[in-house]
C-alpha cells in the first residue's frame, strides 16, 4: 500500500475513534398535543448542547406507537457512549409514585417503567454527563412530528460555558430530575407546553451566555427551582440532584 494513503488512513481512524458524541433521546406520550413542543423544545436544547460542544449528535425519539416501556428499554440498552459523551434523556408523558418515593414512574399505555431502572441502565454506560429528566406528575394514575429548527451557534465565549457544563471536569456526572415531588402535578401552558422545561431551558440559555463567566449546574438548578415554583404558584416543586463520581469510584 502507498505509505501516504496508508498514513491518511491511520489518521482517519485515529479522529472516528475520538469523535465525540451527544446521544439524546426523547420519549413523548400522546396523551396530550403541547407535548410536540416539549418535544420540539427537547430537540433545540440536544441540538445546542451538541453544535456548542462540536459533539456529532445522535438522536432517538419514542413517540406515537413506538412509545412504550420495551421499545425505551431496548433503546437506551443499545446506547454504547465512550467515557467521553454525552447522555440525555427526557420523558414527557404521564407519571405516576414509585414506592420509594424519589423518582417517578413512566406510564406508558400498557405498562410502566420506573425512572430507577433508567437511571441504573445508563449510569452502567458511564459517560462522561449524564442528564435525567423525568418531566411528568407524581400522583397516583387516574385513568381517564418533522422537527426542524435553526439552532444558534454561540461564540467562542459562550462555549466555553457549553465545555465547562459538559466536559471540562474531572471523573464523571450524573444529573437527575424529576419535574415534579411526590403527589405533584406536572403543569402545562397551552402555548409553551410543559412549564419545567419552558423555565429550565430559558435558565440554561442564561447560563451559557457570554454574559455567565463561571457556568455551573448548581445555579442552574436553583434558578429553575425558584422559577417553576414561582410560575406555578409553588403547586409544582422540582427535583433536581447532581452526582459527581471519580474515575476509580466504584458506582
Amino acid at each position: 500500500m502507498n505509505l501516504r494513503l496508508f498514513i491518511i488512513i491511520q489518521l482517519l481512524l485515529v479522529q472516528v475513534s475520538y469523535a465525540q458524541s451527544v446521544y439524546s433521546v426523547a420519549l413523548i406520550g400522546t396523551d396530550d398535543k403541547t407535548r410536540l413542543k416539549d418535544a420540539e423544545q427537547f430537540t433545540l436544547l440536544s441540538k445546542d448542547i451538541a453544535t456548542n460542544l462540536g459533539f456529532s449528535l445522535k438522536t432517538s425519539q419514542l413517540t406515537g406507537v413506538k412509545f412504550n416501556a420495551k421499545n425505551t428499554k431496548q433503546t437506551l440498552q443499545n446506547i454504547n457512549p465512550n467515557p467521553s459523551d454525552i447522555v440525555i434523556l427526557y420523558y414527557s408523558g404521564k407519571g405516576t409514585i414509585d414506592e420509594q418515593k424519589i423518582w417517578p414512574v413512566f406510564h406508558y399505555p400498557e405498562s410502566d417503567l420506573l425512572m430507577r431502572d433508567a437511571i441504573a441502565i445508563l449510569k452502567a454506560k458511564k459517560p462522561k454527563l449524564l442528564l435525567i429528566i423525568g418531566d411528568c406528575d407524581q400522583k397516583e394514575y387516574i385513568p381517564d412530528i418533522d422537527l426542524k429548527s435553526l439552532v444558534v451557534v454561540h461564540p467562542a465565549s459562550e462555549k466555553d460555558n457549553f465545555a465547562q457544563l459538559f466536559t471540562a471536569f474531572k471523573g464523571r456526572t450524573t444529573i437527575l430530575i424529576s419535574s415534579t415531588s411526590v403527589g405533584q402535578v406536572a403543569k402545562r401552558d397551552k402555548t409553551y407546553g410543559s412549564v419545567f422545561l419552558k423555565e429550565f431551558k430559558r435558565t440554561f440559555e442564561e447560563e451559557t451566555s457570554s454574559e455567565t463567566s463561571n457556568a455551573s449546574w448548581n445555579t442552574i438548578r436553583e434558578k429553575t427551582l425558584n422559577r417553576v415554583q414561582k410560575a406555578t404558584n409553588n403547586l409544582q416543586k422540582p427535583k433536581f440532584t447532581i452526582q459527581v463520581l471519580s474515575d476509580v469510584e466504584d458506582e
